[in-house]
């Protein structure tokens, strides 16, 4: 799950918002046509950056094509004034996007589109292009979070984890989409998240 930031009258006051069994729980289904983009009123404005994991290993029908396909549907409910930033990793770590209003959708979902996987797996350059690409971009009052996208084939280093640890401390959150069938990696990501 991922919570976003749910933003209050008054402009110092922001806090997590986890979902209750009587709120209305929104779903993407495939084939839907009904504009959702309501659904997030009265939450704070994103600033997100998608790290992805473009490496070989990635390379697998329950990879990045599923990654594709889900990075797609979570841009159908970001509103205009969301922001998207996409960072992948390889051997080395790039910015394919720099932080984009969710207005230019389409311009977002070709560079989703067109990712190709190739090359071993450089988690640390990629979360730090992805940190500086959050501060760089840091909206206060908003949700401010970092979307790694990855398989799991890589250590977690303790380097890798104060990164995480002093970053967060700065309103800048973590999430971790996992893909692939190798239970085992997920103990990483937990580590890691």
């Amino acid at each position: 799950h991922v919570y976003l930031l749910l933003a209050k009258k008054e402009l110092d006051i922001i806090k997590f918002v986890q979902p209750t069994i009587k709120k209305k729980k929104i779903e993407i289904k495939d084939g839907d046509t009904e504009n959702i983009s309501s659904s997030m009123d009265g939450y704070a404005e994103n600033n997100l950056v998608f790290l992805l994991d473009v490496s070989q290993s990635m390379n697998k029908e329950e990879k990045l094509p599923l990654l594709k396909e889900s990075f797609n549907k979570l841009l159908k409910i970001l509103r205009p004034e969301d922001k998207v930033a996409v960072v992948i990793y390889s051997g080395d770590a790039q910015i394919v996007l720099e932080s984009t209003s969710c207005s230019e959708k389409e311009k977002i979902s070709n560079i989703i589109n067109n990712l190709e996987s190739g090359g071993s797996t450089n988690i640390e350059d990629g979360m730090k292009v992805a940190y500086k690409t959050a501060k760089d971009n840091f909206i206060i009052n908003g949700n401010n979070r970092i979307i790694l996208a990855t398989d799991g084939e890589f250590k977690v280093s303790d380097k890798l984890i104060k990164l995480v640890q002093k970053t967060s401390n700065n309103n800048v959150f973590f999430t971790v989409f996992h893909y692939g069938k190798n239970k085992g990696k997920k103990t990483i990501l937990n580590e890691l998240s």
